[in-house]
């Protein structure tokens, strides 16, 4: 079976949470381009991530590109929100990447329990996900 969510959607999680201006676009099946603003001053921040779906529901996302300066920027982000009270307990944020836990996601802890994932794959609407029931 087939499901997509979209990257408005995605964007719409991010930004209820976060408060930074997330926009995502696609860039090939296992990469695609987020958009921030974490701060007026700075203006907006674009970086490529890649990302992978693990046999056991995790999903692995890092930094493949990004512009000069944006490192810095990046690693203060990471330390900002690791002494913030976590929005999200089912992600583990470093400098490398983004580890997040499907399974520990309210919303799909019970759904991931009678299906399985078989793969993440991006489009230029949003992010495929292939399931098996």
């Amino acid at each position: 079976m087939l499901a997509t969510i979209t990257y408005a959607e995605i964007a719409t999680l991010l930004n209820k949470q976060l408060k930074m201006g997330f926009s995502l676009s696609y860039l090939g099946m296992d990469k695609i381009r987020v958009t921030f603003t974490p701060h007026k001053i700075l203006g907006p921040i674009s970086i490529e991530l890649k990302f992978q779906l693990t046999s056991y529901s995790v999903l692995n996302v890092w930094i493949s590109s990004y512009s000069h300066g944006v490192q810095s920027i990046i690693s203060g982000l990471t330390t900002l929100l690791a002494s913030k009270p976590k929005p999200f307990t089912f992600l583990q944020i470093t400098e490398q990447g983004i580890r997040i836990e499907l399974k520990r996601i309210p919303q799909l802890a019970n759904v991931l329990n009678k299906i399985s994932l078989t793969s993440l794959v991006a489009n230029p609407n949003g992010i495929n996900l292939n399931i098996n029931i």
